[in-house]
């Protein structure tokens, strides 16, 4: 489905009807938006459609101012399951603007002429139960910072609007032309942030739900698509749109809230906390919708990055879930990574758009490295008449640890390590009376540690397989010299009580070891 703008025509005349005064109040049928009645009805623009008039001086021709206040109202049209429909026309000239008129005027005055702090207002006009007049005002100076024209809204923008970014006049606009429609703030009164109403377009705060998605994309959010559908109901067929937002309203005008994530720097092993706000922008229930979160190097989210756990989700249409998660972090390399999710990360719902699944939140987190945790090594043997190729030792957490340098301390004469793989090697171990304890070290960037391990080398084996058998009988035989006869490097390995010599006290050694 493409996004589709509101049309841009010129302005006719228009006659003049006998007004009521507004009465406003709350449906009390309604949940998790606001509209207003009159003495029992909804008030509701007659035939769901409604004419805006720019001012051309606020608004050139365009300009891209023009082209986000018509995309605030496009955005409203397009919602499915709504039959509401804006239209907007150029005025020739600027107009005193009258509430009382029937033009619905949109421009922008000094902000000395609203109240303080005030970025946009709507006034509304009924005549029964069908609205009449609705002129939309923006401030041209809002708190003296002023307005972006950013079509994609980012943290900065959305953030930090002052002193120097400036309000994003497309959230601010699309919040008015809410208004403009028929729905009232939401929420009512000072409610906290996190209440159900905490991402909804009309809530008051700037900058109200924000952008979704790490596109930064402006859309109307669920609580909204829910009231304009219920105010203008239409017979669009079901479909289904999953999105995630990225913050929620602040406790005052320009304190918007991103999503949490940290702490700021932590290891594997330790507890990442991520906030996150998931919505059905739908009209179809999604059972079994996974979300996956995950780390990236980059600002951009997507399946190829880090995958750090996942959540299964039934979200029923028009609903809307904040909450917050802990995930244990697995074993990552060391580094500065964004965080983010995407709702239906295997792609398994056929969406109207897909451009809105996932979000990166604004903060990075480091992920720290940890010094090595040699993971135990069991006791070793080695043959005496052979090489000896130790196995490869591992840490607990070999992307994080490594790289990891390898090393030997009170090693025997001849036993080497390979620093990178830290396998041990020996071409010709020598026996000893009892076991060697070898310390293998480990160091990285982080630190260093140590383990001990046991290497025994079997005295009694001519042929290195680690074993005192039969087949080392020839050998042996060769090497029986008798008492005090000197003993070469090959037949030390049959010396097995270690006295210098091979004689009868090794054979009858020899015997008894090959006779069990």
């Amino acid at each position: 489905m493409k996004r589709r703008p509101v049309k841009l025509v010129v302005r006719g005349s228009l006659a003049a009807l006998a007004i009521t005064a507004l009465i406003l109040a709350s449906g009390d049928s309604l949940k998790a938006f606001r509209a207003y009645e009159f003495e029992g009805s909804l008030v509701v623009w007659p035939g769901a459609q409604s004419d805006r008039y720019l001012s051309p001086t606020t608004f050139p021709y365009d300009s891209l101012a023009e082209t986000l206040v018509l995309e605030s109202m496009g955005l409203w049209n397009i919602v499915p399951g709504a039959g509401f429909e804006y239209s907007a026309y150029r005025l020739d000239q600027d107009y005193v603007i009258d509430h009382t008129d029937r033009y619905n005027d949109t421009a922008a005055v000094p902000a000395n002429q609203l109240d303080p702090g005030i970025l946009g207002v709507t006034y509304l006009v009924n005549v029964g139960a069908a609205w009449f007049d609705m002129d939309v005002l923006f401030s041209d100076n809002p708190l003296g910072a002023g307005f972006t024209l950013d079509t994609n809204p980012d943290c900065a923008t959305v953030t930090n609007p002052l002193p120097d970014t400036g309000f994003s006049f497309l959230l601010v606009a699309t919040h008015e032309m809410g208004h403009a429609l028929g729905l009232a703030h939401d929420p009512v009164g000072n409610e906290p942030a996190g209440t159900p109403w905490f991402i909804a377009t009309m809530n008051p705060l700037y900058p109200s739900g924000g952008p979704v998605g790490q596109e930064n994309i402006v859309e109307v959010h669920t609580d909204d698509r829910a009231g304009i559908r219920y105010l203008y109901p239409a017979g669009d067929p079901p479909f289904s749109d999953l999105a995630v937002a990225s913050y929620t309203a602040g406790s005052q005008i320009g304190a918007a809230v991103p999503l949490g994530v940290g702490p700021p720097s932590l290891a594997p092993g330790e507890e990442l906390l991520v906030d996150s706000v998931i919505e059905n922008f739908g009209t179809t229930d999604e059972p079994g919708a996974r979300q996956g979160f995950y780390l990236s190097a980059d600002e951009v989210i997507d399946t190829g990055d880090e995958l750090i756990g996942f959540l299964l989700w039934d979200i029923v249409a028009n609903d809307a879930l904040l909450f917050g998660v802990a995930i244990d972090l697995p074993d990552v390399p060391a580094g500065a990574y964004y965080v983010g999710s995407i709702l239906d990360d295997l792609n398994e719902v056929a969406e109207v758009y897909e451009d809105n699944n996932a979000v990166v939140h604004c903060e990075t987190i480091t992920v720290e490295q940890l010094a090595p945790a040699i993971v135990p090594i069991p006791p070793l043997t080695a043959g005496c008449g052979g090489e000896f190729t130790g196995p490869t030792p591992a840490v607990t957490h070999p992307r994080n640890m490594g790289p990891v340098t390898w090393g030997l301390v009170n090693a025997p004469a001849g036993l080497t390590i390979d620093p990178g793989t830290g396998a041990m090697h020996w071409p010709a171990p020598l026996p000893a009376e009892s076991a060697y304890d070898v310390t293998v070290t480990a160091s990285n960037a982080a630190g260093s540690t140590a383990t001990l391990v046991q290497l025994e080398v079997i005295s009694g084996d001519m042929n290195g397989d680690a074993q005192i058998d039969i087949r080392d009988h020839p050998g042996f035989a060769s090497c029986l010299g008798g008492p005090g006869a000197a003993v070469n490097s090959i037949c030390v390995c049959v010396d097995m009580d270690f006295d210098g010599d091979v004689d009868l006290d090794d054979v009858a050694r020899f015997q008894s070891l090959v006779g069990n």
